[in-house]
């Protein structure tokens, strides 16, 4: 633990508060953990029930952690990390049990399946200005290849947003926050009756942020500005059907810090802010980044679900449509040019038939369905390098261009059954049948004067993925459960060539990934349910584990971002506990441990930290004039590396965070202080590595990462009518 003395003095000033002797200051002890519903399996269980490796966040427990931003559903998630893409803000990546795609190009699929109601988000632009009003946010552990089919190798999250209330009458909120750097925010929601049998829910968000890196030369990186309008219409046709209707806009702006340069195997930032030059290939240069750092992203979401209720169980209907309009500029560090990726016209398109029923006098639980996915996405980039003496030239003088379409289509057809073979012992079998076809098209080449190529590629793939799932009640508080599963992600085009032939018409391609998953697990409820401890084991068997790093073109001899394929392994294990002590006081902690390795030559996976744990710390205090929630919130990761081949000028140095916030709920009124980043420690949350390019003479590999969040303290304060 990077800072455990600085923990244990938090700690200890929180527990020093609850002894102040407040007036009116409440005895009673919750006498129990709160039992949580989950729809890991499609249906409502408890999470305590599921044999299913599951993290779970309450709309409760959502608003007191102070979760806004989609990165923080990585916090105190054991094996779960969720970091900004090389696009800055209007991106994130996912990684679940070292399962990751590190970066948001759209040629590549996601390995962690995200869905906001019930719906797929096949690329996580936009995601920040999603992540209000929520009600759960469920992280699956593990493939879940036969449920949830989409690209689901190493989990899926599960967010829900609330649903509008027929019998709630006139309710809502409003909250407004300001915080040091610029932070302020504005939220309200308004939920409205229409009539017995219908009812609508409005939702409208804007938060931003200024620039937190400040240069000595004017530079200024880090800014965001999110809004977001939400519409949720629910009309019950009938006493066994409805109909739920979403409408959302989302508009994310940001100004990406992911170009700060770095010095090789030097991470450690201890001159940030204020950083006047850079020193690269024996030169002190300045960033030179200035207003080029600017991304976008526009994203409008419709979504329809309806539901039957039956005798036996009922039926869903959900389709969607999902479109995305993204603007990326960065200046390549140090100075070195820039890039401009155009990403118009993203879309897809789901629909999904779910049935799910009870059957044999109950002893057999079915979830069965149709899914359908349409994608279209069209990506432009354009990047220009400088050469050495680029403090003289105002201009790039090498480009290189590239342009893809690509077309996605899958189908598939699923069934899972878990029968009661007794009271005690569960049998869950599971399969899914897809059907992938992908077309990619376009060119690359150099410029001015350089050879373009027009490039095509097409993929045809049909996968069977199944799970086998055993599960026994020891007693009421402790089911333990083996698993084996499998699960798979597509295959897909790369941004250049397969070779630098001039007569080469074919785009370079990466294989299909496959995982063999291996799990035991546990729940269990103790001393009359004060303690919880759940924790589960993992072995993952990939062939062809995809990942992601810059490589020169062949044909261009300028950088690209390509996937490499390596059959691994990974194994590692999860732990969280929770437990309620005296005087109102909750604990939690969180442990997970990942080590992945590649086959061939046993060299560690990128992108895993080895170890992340969490604690958290809350004191609840009950007074005449309402509640006070005082929690401390520790977050550790260890380093890790984000290029093969090149780890010691990849590595990310470990970090630790410590926040903290006092909540006053007075009823309808509440107000929040918080401390995030107490310690204002200053970090990385990835580094990019690129290969010296032909085109710039002179200039080795360069790294470049992004630097996190500083300390940031603010106010918070609500009103619910």
């Amino acid at each position: 633990m990077k800072n455990p003395r600085l923990l244990s003095i938090s700690i200890a000033a929180i527990t020093g508060l609850g002894a102040l002797g407040l007036p009116a200051l409440a005895q009673a002890q919750a006498s129990s953990l709160e039992e949580i519903v989950v729809t890991a399996r499609k249906r409502q269980e408890s999470a305590q029930d599921v044999p299913v490796a599951v993290t779970v966040f309450t709309a409760d427990e959502l608003d007191k952690r102070g979760i806004r931003e989609f990165t923080d559903l990585s916090v105190n998630n054991p094996n779960v990390s969720i970091r900004a893409g090389a696009n800055g803000a209007i991106s994130n990546t996912v990684a679940i049990r070292g399962n990751v795609q590190n970066d948001v190009t759209s040629q590549i699929d996601p390995a962690v399946g995200t869905y906001i109601d019930g719906m797929v988000v096949g690329r996580t632009y936009g995601m920040n200005g999603s992540m209000i009003d929520m009600d759960t946010v469920q992280t699956l552990k593990g493939p879940q290849g036969t449920l949830f089919g989409r690209n689901t190798t190493g989990g899926a999250l599960l967010i829900t947003t609330v649903n509008p209330d027929v019998d709630a009458g006139v309710t809502g909120y409003v909250k407004g926050e300001y915080g040091q750097e610029g932070t302020q925010g504005f939220t309200g929601a308004v939920n409205l009756p229409l009539g017995d049998s219908a009812a609508l829910r409005l939702v409208a968000h804007h938060d931003e942020r200024d620039d937190y890196l400040n240069y000595q030369d004017g530079t200024d990186l880090g800014s965001h500005e999110n809004q977001m309008l939400r519409a949720k219409l629910l009309w019950n046709i009938s006493d066994a059907t409805s109909a739920l209707f979403t409408a959302e806009r989302v508009e994310v702006d940001s100004v990406s810090t992911i170009v700060v340069a770095t010095q090789p195997n030097d991470f450690s930032f201890s001159g940030m802010p204020n950083v006047g030059g850079v020193f690269v290939g024996g030169l002190i240069t300045t960033p030179a980044v200035g207003s080029d750092q600017k991304q976008n992203a526009e994203v409008t979401t419709l979504n329809l679900n309806i539901t039957h209720e039956t005798e036996w169980g009922e039926v869903k209907f959900l389709t969607g449509q999902r479109d995305m309009d993204v603007n990326v500029n960065l200046t390549l560090p140090p100075g070195l040019g820039y890039t401009i990726q155009d990403k118009p016209d993203l879309s897809q398109f789901t629909a999904e038939i779910q049935v799910n029923g009870s059957f044999l006098g109950d002893r057999l639980d079915l979830t069965s369905g149709l899914y359908y996915f349409d994608e279209e996405t069209n990506e432009d980039q354009l990047t220009g390098t400088y050469p050495e003496i680029h403090t003289v030239l105002p201009f790039p003088v090498f480009l290189t261009g590239i342009l893809m379409e690509t077309q996605m289509k899958s189908m598939s057809a699923y069934v899972q059954g878990t029968y009661r073979l007794t009271e005690a012992t569960n049998l869950t079998l599971g399969g899914r049948f897809t059907d992938d076809d992908r077309e990619s098209s376009g060119f690359n080449g150099t410029f001015p004067g350089g050879p373009q190529r027009p490039l095509t590629w097409q993929g045809d793939e049909r996968e069977f993925n199944y799970l086998v799932t055993l599960d026994h009640s020891f007693s009421e508080s402790l089911m333990a459960y083996v698993t084996t599963s499998t699960g798979y992600r597509s295959a897909g085009a790369n941004l250049a060539p397969r070779s630098a032939s001039p007569t080469e018409t074919e785009w370079a391609s990466f294989s299909p990934e496959s995982i063999e998953n291996y799990e035991a697990g546990l729940k269990s409820d103790w001393l009359d349910g004060t303690l919880r401890v759940n924790g589960a084991y993992f072995y993952q068997d990939y062939e062809d584990y995809q990942y992601t790093q810059i490589v020169i073109d062949p044909s261009t001899g300028g950088p690209v971002r390509a996937a490499s394929t390596s059959d691994v392994t990974i194994e590692g294990f999860e732990l969280e506990a929770t437990v309620l002590l005296p005087a109102d006081f909750t604990l939690s902690l969180s442990y997970g441990y990942t080590d992945g390795e590649i086959k061939s030559n046993g060299a560690a996976l990128p992108n895993i930290p080895d170890v992340a744990y969490g604690v958290t710390l809350a004191k609840a205090i009950a007074l005449d004039a309402g509640m006070i929630d005082l929690r401390a919130v520790y977050d550790h990761r260890e380093e890790f590396y984000t290029a093969v081949g090149q780890e010691a000028p990849s590595t990310v140095d470990e970090r630790s965070l410590l926040n903290l916030s006092a909540t006053f709920d007075a009823g309808a009124w509440s107000a929040t202080a918080y401390v995030n980043n107490v310690t204002n420690e200053k970090y990385i949350h990835h580094i990019t590595y690129s290969p010296a390019s032909p085109a710039a003479a002179g200039l080795f590999g360069l790294s470049f990462g992004a630097i996190g969040l500083p300390r940031i303290g603010g106010v918070k304060v609500a009103y619910n009518f």
